[in-house]
């Protein structure tokens, strides 16, 4: 949509928004109707048609059809960092975060070592929407509702219990797992959001209510 089909007329469109909000509506619709879970759409090299299609997704929810998740996938295809529309992973974002989205991706076009920084781009940016909304489903960042973050080190709690004794062998040597913590607080206070953190190392008293009826983990190998 943003994008000229003649190299010799920038300002030529062989399609229009509408037209392109109209056949994401149509695929979308029969794809909800056949009985999908979520809806992805993916490779985009172009932002505006990725909007065409999220446009086209809210159209259809507001008119009764039913909702379910979306995820919006860009595309890198090469080492410049920018698609060929010529915005960079964090512009991306942020032309699509005003959407109601279950996830930002980004497509494997450059392969796993030169997409890294990208994926870490996204990661920087990319709130995870683990907050309830006002309907109870996990739609919201923290940054969103105001929340805050107690950073507790425990990774003694790592542990192998396939055992009848807990192996704490794979947790992180005292040093490493400092500099882990440390720098997870610092990525952390790089945020918009409060931060409070115990003392490394030291025995804690902790008491927690846990509001809600979900506990998430987060394991770094497999992010």
């Amino acid at each position: 949509a943003s994008l000229s089909p003649d190299v010799n007329d920038p300002g030529a469109r062989a399609v229009t928004f509408r037209q392109l909000v109209d056949s994401f509506a149509e695929q979308a619709k029969a794809l909800i109707e056949g009985g999908v879970d979520l809806l992805l759409t993916e490779t985009h090299i172009d932002t505006l048609n990725c909007k065409a299609a999220l446009y086209a997704f809210e159209e259809l929810f507001a008119q009764g059809v039913r909702r379910v998740p979306v995820i919006a996938s860009v595309t890198i295809p090469d080492r410049s960092g920018r698609t060929l529309s010529g915005q960079t992973v964090e512009a991306f974002f942020n032309s699509v975060s005003h959407a109601n989205l279950f996830a930002v991706s980004i497509n494997c076009a450059l392969g796993a070592d030169d997409m890294r920084p990208h994926v870490a781009d996204l990661a920087r940016i990319a709130g995870m929407r683990v907050m309830a909304d006002a309907d109870g489903k996990l739609n919201l960042a923290l940054e969103a509702v105001g929340g805050e973050l107690l950073v507790v080190a425990q990774f003694t709690l790592y542990a192998d219990t396939r055992q009848r004794r807990p192996s704490f062998g794979a947790a992180a040597p005292p040093d490493e797992a400092r500099r882990l913590y440390d720098y997870f607080l610092s990525r952390a206070r790089d945020r918009d959001v409060k931060v409070e953190s115990g003392e490394f190392g030291a025995h804690m008293e902790v008491e927690l209510v846990n509001d809600g009826p979900v506990t998430i983990s987060l394991d770094s190998r497999e992010r």
